[in-house]
């Protein structure tokens, strides 16, 4: 496939850099994450130097992409990088990646680093979301947790009067 679109458009045409991103995401998709890797780079290349630097659209969604890869990797650190660089340090999908590294450090019982995660997200959160907004979500979230123990309860009495 890249020989026919190589002699079509020649190696530095915005298609091809599109094919390296398509062909990545196939891969991520199927856990190749290494291969996944080396593809969105050459796409993240290539989209570079066609347009010139890293502040086009199409060089953000590549950036996005690698992040994703990372992400779904495990590599949280990693991709709250990318993430950092793609959608500066106020932006919720931010947020949620300290709180993903914050779960890594609490399963490694590094408490101040898993707090300093969490009080991050956060404040993150309450600046973009709103004070009033982030104890609404709080709320229901605590809510339908405290549902779930009850139905879980009454399920478990349930069982009990049948056995």
């Amino acid at each position: 496939m890249s020989q026919r679109l190589f002699a079509s458009y020649g190696q530095e045409h915005p298609l091809v850099a599109e094919s390296w991103n398509n062909i990545g995401e196939v891969l991520r998709l199927t856990g190749k994450y290494e291969e996944a890797l080396e593809m969105h780079a050459k796409s993240l290349e290539l989209r570079t130097r066609i347009c010139g630097g890293d502040s086009h659209l199409s060089v953000a969604r590549s950036c996005n992409n690698i992040g994703v890869v990372y992400d779904e990797k495990g590599d949280f650190k990693k991709a709250l990088e990318i993430m950092l660089k793609l959608l500066g340090s106020e932006h919720p999908s931010v947020a949620n990646s300290k709180e993903n590294i914050g779960r890594v450090f609490k399963k490694m019982t590094k408490k101040s680093e898993e707090r300093q995660m969490f009080t991050e997200a956060a404040h993150i959160r309450r600046k973009v979301l709103g004070a009033d907004k982030v104890r609404a979500i709080d709320c229901t979230v605590e809510n339908k947790f405290k549902q779930v123990v009850l139905l879980n309860k009454e399920m478990k009495s349930e069982q009990d009067t049948y056995l």
